[in-house]
């Protein structure tokens, strides 16, 4: 399709030439004549527009040789290292390779694979996958397979086995609370087995004997911290059977208790949740918002109208969450939608909008998101992926869910369709559109995107959606993508497209097309919510175990188990009632009824986190909530929009345990310039904002180190932390195209490979100039031509009369 780099060179010069065409004619001049000018002056005016299109070529070249990468790390030495004599010979027996070394305390994989990767090129890794410093392993493949180069995996099993234990937790807890910590113990190969001592400050609080049923396994304890200040936690692991290596049989972890913090409630009436905050924190209650918020950590709204928030008190409350300190809304018979809170400044602080979700549950949605070049060029594409996880996060449990990218072609991110209740490994999902990269030509073939979709979507139960989230840039596709989208409207098909805001306007072709097809069109900055209009079909439900009770009695799901407030905490029972909210773009919904209506969702706002609850104090509506099988998400909750406990301390200093070889990032906040020291040497600190300062460390010896009465714990060298062969990494190298094979395997993949001509196909710019130039110099020369024979003749003729 051709077309013009200076567009705006035609829409000005043809109609001036039309016009000085018909003003030649109008005052005589030969017709013959003016027509050659005509034609002329048009190939030129073409010609200054640069014309230009796109096309494919493609081209052949034979297949470069093999860099052989040689693992020679210390958590190697549980493989035989006869397996890389073994494949060098065999791939030496085909091509010569480049044999690349890795030694020291680290394993950078992902650095490796991005400095060997070049156009076709192969690389085969003797390891075992188990990537802990540098360049992300995910990402290094990905960056491999967009330049088409093969990474190969060497299937190998450790010979001898290894254990090794970490644990898992938070540093800072307030005092009198109980923390939950995970000891993750790992293995070489199965079966294995051990005991755990765990002991905090020398006095054993857990003692417990695991069977591993995966290499990694894992089991949490919980311990109330009673006693303020620095605190060890020192997990020992006894192996039952063959261990390698004693250093990674002990790890210790640094824990500082702080004052509880001090939280407002905002409540006309005692309640569980004013009961529950007592316990837990150095709560104050009052019936109003006071004008100073100064000393506070959190303040929990519970059930007020918004009248309850005048201009000043909102100003205050507003700078007191931009500055870092936490909210929770808890609703009620008089927040939210019954508290008139849509559409009000209050409102924009919130994760939620204050109005019904339509999201019912049981339908089957398919999800396109434009990864094309235009969203690079745009900087969009971040955006949109903030979208596309807003919507799955806020999708009901028996939803089916599909996810494809587009851009020159389409691709599936999902396996078919399935639903949070059938296996959909949502976080999983998350992670992979996250680690989608824009690129390529900025043709955006969504007439492909909606092709893939539309098979998706054959024989899928309930109502049909597909939401595209794009630029909208389909202007070159649009007469293939509306013959597409007919044909899916035809087939009850209901189409939502999500335009997203760029920098220069793209014309109305997405919302022209919906207007086609019957679908909805959505133009959204970041930060505005989506409130996806499916329509008033009822959706597909499942049959409910107690049918009676399902109008007044509604199931609590927890829909992310990997955010802070829901990993340690399980949710059960139902509840009477509930807030209509909707979960805005960049939010993130917890937990949820079964019918996907948001109970509990998070987000940000300037440096403050804010959560809406939308379910009561527990008085009416949510007494499940308050009791003992759910007694810690309360506490999660608020532990996550407090944040630092020590956000009000005059000096608090912040740093997270390491393993042995890494740099500890240590974050001080104080109101002068902090003088600290480790070790006997003085720190030197860079300032990073107001009151904050920012060191680094780098320690060269496992043990405690202490900064004012910090604890830091450099536990065993990273290396030996994972241990056996990564399965995890096996699996990027195949999600991205590459391959896990034996050394016998690698050996007939590799001939067959250096064999075949690696064939490429790009899409090039092609200039169409010259052949308008061409055509306006012939029209010339004919005319010049004509123009002379004529005048040949008319001498003749004049001759002939004399």
């Amino acid at each position: 399709m051709i077309s013009f780099e200076h567009p705006y060179v035609i829409y000005v010069g043809v109609p001036l030439v039309v016009l000085a065409f018909l003003i030649a004619l109008r005052r005589g001049w030969g017709r013959w004549m003016v027509l050659s000018r005509f034609v002329l002056i048009v190939l030129l005016v073409l010609a200054i527009a640069s014309p230009f299109e796109r096309v494919s070529v493609s081209s052949a070249e034979e297949s470069p040789g093999v860099v052989l990468v040689h693992d020679q790390t210390p958590s190697m030495m549980l493989f035989d290292d006869a397996r890389f004599e073994s494949v060098r010979s065999i791939i030496s027996s085909i091509t010569p390779p480049k044999i690349v070394s890795l030694t020291g305390t680290t394993t950078a994989l992902g650095d490796t694979i991005i400095q060997n990767a070049h156009e076709n090129s192969n690389i085969v890794l003797v390891s075992d996958g188990n990537s802990n410093s540098g360049a992300d392993f995910a990402d290094a493949v990905r960056l491999a397979s967009y330049l088409n180069s093969r990474v190969f995996m060497v299937r190998d099993a450790p010979i001898r086995n290894d254990m090794s234990v970490e644990v898992l937790g938070a540093k800072n807890v307030v005092v009198g609370s109980e923390s939950t910590f995970t000891i993750v113990v790992r293995a070489a190969h199965l079966p294995a087995a051990c005991t755990l001592v765990a002991s905090i400050d020398g006095k054993e609080v857990m003692k417990r004997h695991l069977q591993l049923s995966n290499r990694t396994s894992s089991i949490e304890f919980t311990h109330r911290m009673d006693t303020k200040g620095a605190h060890l936690l020192t997990v020992r692991m006894q192996p039952d059977g063959e261990d390698m290596r004693e250093e990674n049989n002990v790890f210790t972890k640094g824990i500082y208790v702080v004052d509880k913090p001090k939280v407002l409630l905002i409540s006309g009436e005692s309640s569980p949740l004013s009961a529950a905050l007592d316990e837990l924190y150095a709560t104050t209650m009052r019936e109003e918002l006071p004008d100073n918020l100064t000393g506070y950590s959190a303040i929990v709204l519970d059930n007020q109208y918004i009248s309850a928030l005048n201009d000043s008190k909102l100003t205050e409350l507003r700078t007191f969450v931009a500055d870092g300190g936490g909210l929770v809304v808890v609703g009620g018979d008089r927040a939210y939608n019954l508290g008139d809170y849509s559409g009000s400044a209050f409102e924009s602080m919130l994760p939620v909008e204050s109005k019904p979700s339509t999201y019912g549950g049981g339908r089957s949605v398919v999800i396109l998101i434009d990864i094309s070049g235009s969203t690079r060029i745009y900087e969009i594409t971040d955006i949109e992926k903030a979208i596309v996880v807003s919507m799955l996060l806020q999708m009901g449990i028996y939803d089916r869910i599909g996810v494809v990218a587009f851009g020159t072609d389409a691709h599936e991110i999902t396996d078919g369709l399935k639903s949070l209740s059938g296996g959909l490994d949502l976080q999983a999902l998350i992670d992979k559109i996250a680690r989608l990269q824009a690129g390529g030509s900025s043709a955006t073939s969504l007439n492909k995107g909606l092709d893939l979709a539309g098979k998706l979507l054959e024989n899928a139960p309930g109502s049909k959606h597909i939401i595209i989230v794009s630029d909208g840039a389909i202007q070159n596709v649009y007469t293939p993508t509306l013959q597409q989208a007919k044909k899916l409207a035809a087939q009850g098909v209901k189409m939502h497209f999500v335009v997203v805001e760029t920098r220069q306007p793209i014309g109305t072709y997405a919302e022209d097309l919906m207007k086609e097809v019957g679908g909805e069109y959505y133009y959204v900055t970041s930060g505005f919510g989506i409130n996806l209009r499916f329509g008033d079909e009822e959706a597909e439900e499942p049959p409910p175990e107690e049918p009676p009770e399902r109008f007044t009695s509604y199931g609590l799901t927890k829909v992310n188990s990997e955010h802070f407030i829901t990993r340690y905490v399980n949710v059960s029972g139902n509840i009477t009632g509930y807030n209509e909210v909707t979960p805005k773009i960049g939010s993130e919904r917890l937990i949820a009824l079964s019918n996907g209506k948001p109970v509990l969702t998070v987000g940000r706002y300037g440096l403050g986190r804010v959560v809406a609850l939308s379910t009561d104090n527990g008085n009416g509506w949510a007494s499940v909530l308050y009791s003992e099988q759910n007694a810690k998400l309360i506490s999660a909750m608020m532990n996550w929009a407090i944040g630092d406990p020590q956000r009000n301390a005059p000096l608090a200093v912040r740093v997270d345990d390491v393993f042995l070889g890494q740099s500890a990032t240590l974050w001080v906040r104080s109101e002068s310039p902090p003088t600290l020291s480790v070790g006997g040497g003085a720190l030197q600190f860079e300032r990073t904002g107001d009151n904050e300062y920012m060191s680094t460390i780098t320690p060269e010896h496992s043990g405690i180190l202490y900064i004012s009465d910090y604890p830091l714990c450099v536990n065993y060298p990273i290396e030996y932390r994972d241990v056996g062969f990564s399965e995890q990494a096996a699996k990027i190298v195949r999600d991205y195209g590459g391959k896990v094979l034996t050394p016998e395997e690698l050996s007939l993949y590799l001939r067959e490979r250096m064999k075949e001509k690696t064939a490429s196909t790009k899409l090039v710019k092609v200039d169409r100039r010259p052949y308008l130039l061409y055509a306006a110099l012939l029209l010339f020369i004919a005319e010049v031509c004509v123009r002379r024979i004529r005048e040949i003749r008319r001498l003749l003729s004049e001759r002939r009369g004399m």
